[in-house]
């Protein structure tokens, strides 16, 4: 099964994440042990497309699918923007970024989730949760 929405590039739309996450969940019946960590690691994805990627230009749009055919749900976050490159990203857990106020979310999703990839230079991220193997995250 396949979903999608676009949202604005506005730190509003982040709101609907939690009622498209809810329709899937209804879905395909995923345990709700799940939820939490699949909603902060979209909520990470979608907000760093919208404040890093789009630079928060409304005229821009972000999308974001999720594939849940198989025995893994996979996201793909989507902007318009100029992308990035992920080696480029510092580590927060280095002594001189721990007080930084931003730099946390790609940290975040790649522990809370089974697999993080980025094609199309950085602008699309793909996030893919076990759920249905149980091998899961925890």
């Amino acid at each position: 099964m396949y979903k999608r929405i676009t949202i604005s590039s506005s730190l509003h739309s982040v709101n609907v994440i939690e009622h498209f996450l809810c329709d899937i969940f209804n879905d395909i019946q995923i345990s709700d042990k799940y939820f939490t960590k699949i909603f902060i690691s979209l909520c990470e994805a979608v907000n760093n497309a919208i404040i890093h990627g789009n630079k928060l230009d409304e005229n821009k749009s972000v999308v974001i699918r999720a594939d849940f055919s198989g025995p893994e749900i996979v996201f793909e976050v989507e902007d318009e923007g100029c992308g990035f490159d992920i080696k480029c990203i510092k580590d927060p857990t280095l002594p001189e970024n721990i007080m930084k106020e931003s730099g946390r979310g790609i940290f975040l999703i790649s522990k809370l989730s089974d697999s993080m990839s980025f094609d199309k230079n950085g602008k699309v991220i793909r996030i893919k949760f076990n759920i249905l193997s149980g091998n899961s995250v925890s």
